[in-house]
């Protein structure tokens, strides 16, 4: 054979070995089992790592499986209880990999810090990056159960995945879904990439934060572009309302990003607890921050949000920029309309160790009662700190001032030095001034002496006080100014003690944050060292105010150590005495009270005490309570209240029992109310209370009142059921109310349905009642004197706790309502309300009656969605007021309507017919001048805008008999108010015909008119002329008369007759119809026609001298009939038991003086003194 043809057999040989037989035998091993189990062990010695597994099942050619599967490395191991693989090796042929399932069973990797490798100063950069597969990849399932995740020293993680993705040969990446489940998050995510420089791609990504240590949490993240552009929108739920967009540019050369957030009425609380921050008022914002920054490590912040804080509002901007190791704030600035601006300027450099220059400008801050404008500087390092502040404050108590005040400190590593303190008031020039310092290098130790006069009284601070672990020594502790005294002297050791006392004589005297008054006297001894201190302590006043509520006969005494000692406490506070005795014990991290004794004792009722000694324990670390049948009991009485809790790690069991208790005891606490309630309560509750998050987990309430009444000033109505309860319904929970009066025919039944106890909780839920006689608003109000008619009502409920949404459908029929105080009859009415569609944001309200003998329609709606109201009242002759001294009709044609936060009432009012007869000035009672009116203060919001264009027009019955006079008015005016300012008319109302009668004469009113220009309503100009007819005798006038000009604030007297003739004598004519009969009796007619003009008047008068001056009495009378007789009198008491009064003559020179006292409760001495005459009783008097 020929070395070409062994050649050529040699060839073939070759390729059936490596073209059939090899690839025939590689096939035979792996669709084999035993085949594959085979290639396994030997590919295990070939790899790098150790790879081990207890069992190797299936075939390589589509599906296997390994058994604890663990690598190791020296960076890296994993081990999982499982392995699992399905793919299609035929998938290569076409340059694809794919992947039908790959997952991981439970298990856990661990990575270590290994070795860095040298550096060999390669370059490598990401620009370079091109990615290019042989093969694409698709990876349609993998998951990753459950497992842990060990990285270096970091806290162990357990995670979950789920994948599908694919990867082209060009390298682009198609993430298809990913699912993250960790332990405290959750994280799904779906994206497009290109695996080479720039990295172009679009992710979707949704993370879900359910740790125990921060509020839950949703977030969502969009991103698009490249290295070189990218940009994004985030949101963020549920604990926070946040959204933005951000911006990254030229990440690999110079880096730049922007970020826009917007922070839509976002409660803080729930974050600030996650970081122990506890106890605030709600915190809310509102508002834009823009943040921007660049590789140059510049970060720049600039907020623009408003801020509530304890319902107070407020905005905060400014410009806070980072630029390595340099803070600056750039007009970083709280202002508020209420409370004032704060505005911080400045840098810090060196954050390591940082250098401060500072200054925060105050700017009208309010704090109670005081109102501050300022500057504090800060300069220097943290161990050389320099602070001055000068300020301006007004006070307003003990009285309106203004308090200047300069400071000058040095804060040093180990001592704070005050070396100048000035402090100046402008009311009284008065000065304070002195030094302060405190060290604390090797022991503490605290000398201040500041003295002067401040607010007009002397003002002293004296302290020399030294703490040497465990002693303190107290050689000078004083504090007086105003009202108040401090004093404190001695020596904390074994064997000593340190004597305290504290006397203040009235509380309004001092400038304090809140509304107090009274004394208060507290003295203390304190014995020991620092480390076991035993108090002896009383605290006494015997009266007290203290924001408008008062307190007496307060006595509190604490003796013993400050984490075990007792306690009691007695005082008297709404008609009620408290007295309490306990047993105190504090831990680190609780406090343990023994409730020996509690006494509740209204003047009223019989009192409550307790039943037995009660163990009470609070745990703030673990918010554990634990109360042990805690139970009031009442004296006489079935009523019984009783309340224990049970706790386990941050949850709460309250049981609560009420047996019997009668209601009639809330009433003493409701004296205002329009009705008393009675009747006995009985209730049965349990509740389990999360004190982590603030959640109610379960409730089960059952409340019930036997023989409940609620009684008015002469009716009383009694419910013959009443109960209410709450109680869990498989997932849900159900509420449910049942109350009926069958003697007013009224039943209310109702039930809702919640998810959940959370304020979120979705609810669903129905009311239906009925009212079958109206005689229960009689009960209810007195401002009501009949009612009859019948109300039926339902309402649907749904939405959350928080966010209530009701569906009503209400229809009245009222056959009569008469009001009390106008005897306005209201009859045959119908009423209906009701929501116009399914959203529940619209309400329509639609009324059909009678007032009077006159009708009336009023129609509304009202969009709860934009806060708008269109209303309108028509109505023809409605007896608007019918009392025998005041009976009006009107008929009015009128529009409501709200939008844009403005209320606006325009339209026409004729009153076509009126009597008008009010009652006489005499009988009205006034408040004194220094009678104060305090009203509860309202929490400034937006205020409403008010808008008023309201035509007035007088018919032609409109009649007026009052204060001598009597006619018929007419005319028509037009008044027009906004908001609060004052009311203007234009228009004209006059006198059509009518007389005034005074001192027993009628005047003939020729012409009366008030004129209103379009200036104040109170003030209209005047236009009136009264003339009296005489007859003709020799020497009378035909005719006399006034005429009244000017504005009724400033109004002129002119005085006319015919033929003409003295104002003496026309006054004369006109007021008594003769003349005067000598020039002294023209005097006395002047006086007679002043007095009798002024009338009711005169009290106004009187009421101003006694308001002024502090009399007791000031009166003009006369003691006979006889004008001239006329005296001023001005009456005293000089003592309880004395009082004095002196009168004096207005037409004649004449003088009086009287005398009374007291002797005893039935006796007392009168004397009288005048220029005509002198007399004396003595007087005892007997009560029948």
């Amino acid at each position: 054979m020929s070395f070409y043809r062994l050649f050529a057999y040699v060839i073939l040989s070759l390729a059936v070995l490596l073209f059939i037989v090899l690839p025939s035998v590689l096939l035979g091993l792996i669709y084999s089992s035993s085949g594959s189990q085979w290639l396994v062990n030997t590919a295990k010695t070939w790899l790098p790592e150790t790879v081990n597994f207890s069992r190797f099942d299936g075939r390589l050619a589509d599906r296997f499986a390994f058994d604890q599967l663990r690598i190791d490395s020296a960076v890296f191991s994993a081990s999982f209880d499982s392995v699992s693989v399905a793919w299609q090796p035929w998938s290569l042929l076409d340059s694809s990999l794919v992947i039908e399932n790959l997952t991981l069973g439970s298990g856990e990797i661990r990575i270590r810090q290994g070795q860095t490798a040298a550096d060999d100063n390669s370059p490598s950069s990401l620009d370079s990056i091109s990615t290019s597969l042989p093969i694409a990849i698709d990876l349609k399932a993998f998951e990753l159960r459950q497992s842990w995740f060990f990285i270096n020293q970091l806290p162990q993680q357990q995670l979950a995945a789920k994948a599908s993705l694919k990867v082209s040969q060009t390298g682009q990446l198609t993430l298809r879904s990913l699912q993250l489940q960790h332990q405290y998050a959750s994280i799904s995510a779906d994206a497009q990439a290109d695996l080479s420089f720039p990295f172009k791609h679009q992710l979707n990504t949704s993370l879900t934060l359910h740790s125990p240590d921060y509020p839950g949490t949703r977030l969502k993240l969009n991103s698009s572009g490249d290295m070189k552009n990218l940009q994004g929108q985030f949101d963020v739920r549920d604990s926070a309302n946040i959204n933005g967009s951000f911006s990254l540019k030229d990440v690999l050369q110079q880096a730049s990003w922007q970020a826009d957030l917007s922070i839509n009425d976002t409660t803080l609380n729930d974050w600030l607890s996650a970081f122990a921050i506890n106890g605030l008022e709600p915190l809310r914002l509102d508002g834009n921050v823009n943040l921007t920054g660049d590789a140059a490590q510049r970060v720049q912040i600039i907020p623009d949000l408003d801020v509530v804080y304890a319902a107070q509002d407020a905005t905060m901007t400014g410009n806070i920029t980072l630029e390595g190791q340099q803070l600056t704030l750039k007009s970083v600035t709280l202002a508020s309309p209420e409370r004032g601006e704060l505005s911080i300027n400045g840098r810090v450099d060196d954050l390591a160790s940082p250098s401060i220059d500072l200054t925060a400008s105050l700017k009208q801050v309010l704090y109670e009662q005081t109102q501050t404008t300022g500057k504090i500087a800060l300069t220097g390092p943290l161990d050389r700190l320099e602070i001055s502040t000068s300020t301006e404050t007004q006070i307003e108590k003990p009285q309106s001032a203004t308090i200047n005040a300069k400071t000058k400190a040095l804060l040093e590593s180990s001592q704070l030095t005050l070396e100048t303190i000035r402090i100046t008031d402008t009311l009284t020039e008065g000065e304070i001034s002195g030094s302060a310092k405190i060290n604390w290098q090797q022991q503490i130790q605290v000398n201040a002496n500041i003295n002067g006069e401040l607010l007009g009284k002397p003002f002293s601070l004296l302290t020399d006080v030294q703490y040497n672990t465990p002693y303190v020594d107290v050689s000078a502790l004083e504090l007086n100014w105003q009202t108040a005294h401090l004093s404190a002297k001695g020596r904390l050791s074994p064997g000593s003690k340190v004597s305290v006392k504290l006397d203040i004589t009235d509380l309004a005297g001092l400038p304090l944050p809140l509304d107090a008054s009274g004394e208060l006297k507290l003295n203390a001894d304190i014995e020991g060292d620092i480390s076991s201190l035993w108090l002896d302590m009383k605290l006494n006043s015997k009266q007290l105010v203290v924001a408008d509520t008062e307190f007496s006969n307060l006595a509190l005494q604490l003796t013993g150590a400050p984490d075990n000692h007792d306690l009691t406490a007695s005082l008297t506070a709404f008609a009620t005495d408290w007295q309490l005795r306990t047993r105190n014990k504090l831990a680190d991290t609780s406090v343990s009270i023994e409730l020996k004794e509690w006494q509740v004792d209204h003047e009223s009722l019989e009192p409550f005490s307790l039943k037995k000694a009660t163990a009470i324990r609070y745990n703030w670390q673990s918010s554990d309570l634990n109360i042990s049948d805690l139970c009031l009991q009442q004296t006489g009485e079935h009523g019984a209240v009783c309340v224990a809790a049970q706790s386990d790690n941050g949850a709460t069991e309250l049981t609560s029992t009420i047996n019997g208790l009668n209601l009639s005891l809330l009433n003493p606490f409701f004296s205002n109310a329009p009705v008393t309630i009675d009747g006995r309560l009985t209730a049965d509750s349990t509740a389990s209370w999360n004190w982590q998050n603030s959640k109610l987990n379960s409730a089960d309430v059952d409340i019930s009142v036997e023989k409940l009444q609620l009684s008015g000033l002469d009716e009383s109505i009694t419910f013959d059921e009443f109960s209410v309860s709450l109680a869990p319904n498989e997932d849900r929970f159900e509420a449910r109310l049942l109350a009926t009066a069958n003697e007013i025919d009224f039943s209310t039944k109702g039930a809702l349905q919640l998810d959940s106890l959370s304020a979120g909780s979705s609810l669903t839920g129905s009311l239906e009642s009925r009212l079958g006689d109206l005689g229960l608003l009689e009960v209810l109000s007195p401002a009501i004197a009949s009612a009859k008619g019948d109300i039926k009502a339902s309402l649907g409920l749904s939405g959350t706790l928080n966010s209530i949404q009701v569906m009503p459908n209400i229809n009245a029929n009222i056959n009569e309502l008469v009001l009390a105080e106008t005897a306005t009859a209201i009859s045959d009415t119908q009423i209906s309300l009701a929501a116009t569609d399914a959203s529940n944001n619209t309400f329509r309200l639609d009324a059909d009656g009678m007032v009077g003998s006159g009708e009336f329609n009023l129609s509304g709606e009202f969009d709860v969605s934009s806060q708008q109201l269109k209303a309108q009242l028509n109505g023809q002759q409605l007896q608007l007021i019918d009392t025998p001294k005041l009976a009006v009709t009107v008929t009015p044609d009128i529009k409501v309507t709200l939008k844009d936060n403005r209320l606006s009432v325009t339209g026409d009012v004729i009153v076509p017919e009126a009597e008008i007869t009010p009652p006489q000035l005499s009988n009205v009672q006034r408040s004194s001048s220094d009678v104060v009116i305090k009203q509860q203060q309202q929490p400034k919001g937006r205020a409403l805008e008010t808008f008023a264009d309201i035509s007035l027009t007088l018919g032609d019955k409109v009649n007026v008999d009052a204060y001598g006079f009597q006619g018929q008015l007419q005319g028509k005016l037009n008044i027009k108010q906004k908001n609060t300012g004052v009311a203007r008319g234009e228009g004209e109302i006059g006198v059509k015909t009518g007389t005034y009668e005074v001192y027993g004469q009628e005047l003939i009113i020729e012409r009366g008119q008030l004129v209103y220009n379009g200036g104040p309503i109170g003030n209209p100009s005047l236009n009136l002329q009264v003339v009296r007819n005489l007859p003709k005798t020799t020497g009378t006038p035909e005719r006399v008369g006034a005429r009244v000009q000017g504005t009724l604030q400033e109004p002129t007297l002119d005085l006319f007759s015919n033929p003409p003739m003295p104002d003496a004598s026309v006054l004369s004519y006109l007021m008594f119809g003769r003349a005067p009969n000598s020039p002294s009796e023209s005097s006395n007619l002047e006086l007679q026609a002043a007095l009798l003009l002024t009338g009711d008047m005169t009290d106004s008068f009187t009421q101003g001298l006694k308001d002024t001056f502090g009399f007791d009495e000031v009166a003009i009378d006369s003691a006979t009939s006889d004008v001239n007789d006329t005296s001023l009198y001005i009456g005293k008491y000089l003592t309880p038991r004395l009082y004095i009064k002196y009168g004096i003559g207005l037409v004649e020179s004449t003088s009086s003086f009287f005398l009374r006292y007291q002797l005893t409760d039935h006796l007392w001495l009168e004397s009288t003194s005048s220029t005509e005459s002198q007399g004396g009783d003595l007087i005892y008097s007997i009560e029948k």
